[in-house]
């Protein structure tokens, strides 16, 4: 009985690794955003975001996102609004002027 019981959470944890192993490159492109974000508070205390606020807003972006049963769509689904969700609200701070960093973006228009 144990041993049966041992085998079946054995086979569980090793379909759980393979299934995570399917979304690392989501994993590593989330991770990169939010040290990139994170760094720009370097830049100026404004762009301040804490590992919460992102872990809220990537649960928020698969929990919202397109669904698709073929893996690689869906792959591509998360990485494509997971980095504009992180845009969005990166910019959405950028759009309140810092009395510490000019803001000029004149050259940006078209």
């Amino acid at each position: 009985m144990i041993s049966q019981r041992l085998k079946e959470a054995e086979a569980t944890e090793e379909m759980i690794s393979v299934a995570r192993e399917r979304y690392r490159v989501v994993a590593i492109r989330s991770s990169a955003l939010y040290f990139v974000v994170a760094n720009m508070a370097d830049v100026d205390p404004m762009y301040q975001f804490s590992l919460k606020y992102f872990k809220q807003l990537f649960s928020n972006t698969i929990n919202t996102s397109e669904k698709n049963k073929d893996l690689q769509r869906r792959l591509q689904i998360l990485l494509n609004a997971s980095t504009a969700d992180v845009y969005r609200n990166v910019a959405r701070c950028a759009d309140t002027p810092s009395p510490s960093v000019p803001l000029d973006v004149g050259f940006l228009t078209l």
